[in-house]
């Protein structure tokens, strides 16, 4: 990154092929620009000899002196990031014109949140740490990049001499012509031996809500997914093929543990820190297959178990490898023999229950936020969503097909009816919708970030106000439509009606269980239980509202609160029992 040369593809193509495009780059390394000089047999120069025999060896000080030069007006700052921990902006402004930047390097603020978050255990905030230094790390990269782009005189940059003065340059150089042009990535797989896995992504974690445990790991770059955002240096390349073998690394805790501990630093048995991806084994591996389907995307495979790798005989290994994998073994033991059996038992029931469905679980969270700030829009969609997880827009035949019966001849009954009555409750908690409810950009109308200079930035001289243009800032388009009711769970159901309230919805639910009561239907207690329960609450809250605002205006007025509360998760099933008008417990016999 700080002593490549940078040219134009084109100039090497009969050795690296046809470039993606015609004003595509290359960095090229020591070994490739030796080997292209050398296969081109093109003349050196004694100045080029000299730049060449440089980059082949700099020394400390070289790479000291360069680095800061490079990086002199490179600044950093904290920004809310939805889909990305970090951004490296080249586009900024600085108020009153007095200092200009090669970039400005923004983290996102959920790294700094995940990492204060009260439930992580000791091993998970080393991973949460070292996660934040990587991405530092590869911000860095795209600084580097942009600090050659401006200003930078370097002979190695030997593109830039074709360049008309003053013109942009956007693009990022592929390295040695291969995989994608994201300095970013490239150098992280450098670095580290692959890209850093922190799953889940931390933008997923909240303070102050359970968080689940993290995984830490690297996976293989290029990745061929990649290739729906950016174009790959060849895109016949291997890795992009339909069954291609992709892979990623799982690391015990030991290692980022030993990234942060003094003691590694100082321990005069490792020299060279970045040996070896920072002195780090491939204990263990996971392992899928990609699959490209007709239309050209392409998707994974489900992903392998976890497996220990089998080290070669003369793979440097580390005195914390023979205690990990000592305690691999054991839980690998613990779970083979014991574990497993009962896991897949209790895994196929738990998928078949509502709990399963993580991404509606997601959406309720959302909407009790959403409900919190008065958000209507919001709301409205995720309720509309909820809603229609059973069609009840075509008739009460076709509704109670949806809903569960006694499983005598299926065991494992549909549940969306749950989902379903969840939404019913949130349209209820909400005022209805006499027309479309729109939320749009402004076209044409640019908007702009602020970054302060901290206090430390100020007394060194940078006191200027900086401004960035988010990426994401094109004209978004939403909506959501009047509020509708249809009538399916009732016996003499009338199809849609056009006048309703709030109390409709609810009317449904009750008209809904009773249903599945005829049925006899199988429904898990839990959540049975939740939507009574709330249900009851929000009559009596609607209730106070018809009482206080007399004929219609209650219906433009907010339940005041979101009485729903997600039940813990219980494998209880129940069905109704008409000659004892109770519910009871379903108990199923091998």
């Amino acid at each position: 990154m700080l002593f490549g040369c940078v040219d134009y593809w084109e100039n090497y193509k009969d050795v690296l092929g046809e470039p993606p495009s015609s004003q595509d780059i290359v960095l090229l390394s020591y070994k490739r620009e030796e080997f292209i000089r050398n296969f081109l047999q093109v003349p050196l120069t004694r100045a080029m000899a000299r730049a060449m025999r440089r980059r082949a060896n700099p020394s400390a000080a070289d790479m000291e002196s360069r680095l800061t030069n490079v990086l002199s007006r490179q600044i950093w700052g904290f920004a809310i990031h939805h889909h990305a921990h970090a951004v490296t902006d080249p586009g900024i402004k600085v108020g009153g014109g007095r200092r200009t930047y090669s970039s400005l390097i923004t983290i996102s603020i959920d790294k700094i949140q995940a990492i204060l978050n009260p439930d992580l255990t000791l091993s998970e905030r080393c991973m949460a740490q070292v996660d934040l230094t990587i991405a530092m790390v590869h911000e860095l990269m795209h600084g580097i990049w942009e600090g050659r782009v401006k200003n930078d005189d370097y002979e190695g940059n030997v593109w830039k001499k074709t360049i008309p003065e003053g013109s942009p340059w956007r693009t990022e150089p592929y390295l040695d012509g291969e995989g994608f042009n994201e300095c970013g990535y490239y150098m992280e797989k450098l670095f580290f031996g692959g890209v850093v896995e922190l799953k889940p992504i931390v933008s997923e974690m909240e303070v102050g809500r359970d968080a689940p445990t993290l995984m830490f790991g690297f996976r293989d770059w290029p990745n061929p997914l990649y290739a729906s955002i950016q174009t790959p240096a060849n895109g016949s390349a291997h890795y992009l093929q339909d069954g291609a073998l992709v892979q990623v690394y799982p690391v015990s805790s030991s290692w980022p543990s030993k990234l942060l501990a003094e003691s590694f630093w100082n321990d005069q048995n490792y020299p060279n820190k970045s040996d070896n991806f920072f002195h780090r084994s491939p204990l263990f591996t996971s392992t899928t297959r990609l699959r490209v389907a007709q239309n050209n995307q392409r998707h994974l495979s489900r992903w392998t178990r976890v497996r220990a790798s089998h080290l070669r005989d003369n793979a440097v290994r580390y005195p914390e490898d023979e205690d990990v994998m000592g305690d691999w073994n054991d839980q690998n033991n613990l779970w083979v023999h014991i574990r497993a059996p009962w896991y897949r038992e209790a895994s196929e029931e738990w998928r078949l229950s509502p709990w399963s469905s993580t991404d509606k679980r997601h959406h309720l969270v959302l909407f009790g936020d959403y409900f919190a700030r008065k958000h209507h829009q919001e709301c409205a969609r995720i309720s509309e969503s909820f809603i229609s997880s059973v069609d009840w827009t075509s008739g009460r035949r076709a509704y109670a097909v949806q809903m569960p019966d006694d499983g005598r001849e299926d065991a494992n009954q549909p549940q969306d009816w749950v989902w379903h009555c969840i939404g019913l409750l949130m349209a209820a908690s909400l005022p209805l919708r006499g027309r479309t409810l729109y939320e749009t950009s402004k076209p044409g109308r640019e908007w702009t970030i602020e970054h302060a200079p901290s206090e430390t930035a100020s007394a060194a001289g940078h006191y200027g106000m900086i401004y960035t243009t988010p990426d994401n800032n094109q004209v978004k388009e939403s909506s959501v439509e009047p509020s509708r009711f249809w009538e399916a769970a009732r016996p003499d159901g009338r199809g849609r009606i056009q006048s309703f309230t709030q109390l409709d919805y609810l009317d449904s639910i009750s008209h809904t269980i009773n249903l599945i009561k005829r049925r006899r239907g199988l429904v898990y207690q839990g959540f049975l239980t939740a939507i009574i329960n709330a249900k009851r609450s929000l009559d009596a809250d609607r209730g106070r509202l018809v009482a206080c605002y007399p004929g219609r205006g209650h219906t433009q007025r907010w339940a005041s609160e979101w009485h729903f509360k997600l039940p813990e998760y219980d494998p209880t099933i129940v069905s109704y029992h008409p000659e004892r008008g109770l519910w009871g417990r379903v108990v199923f016999h091998e």
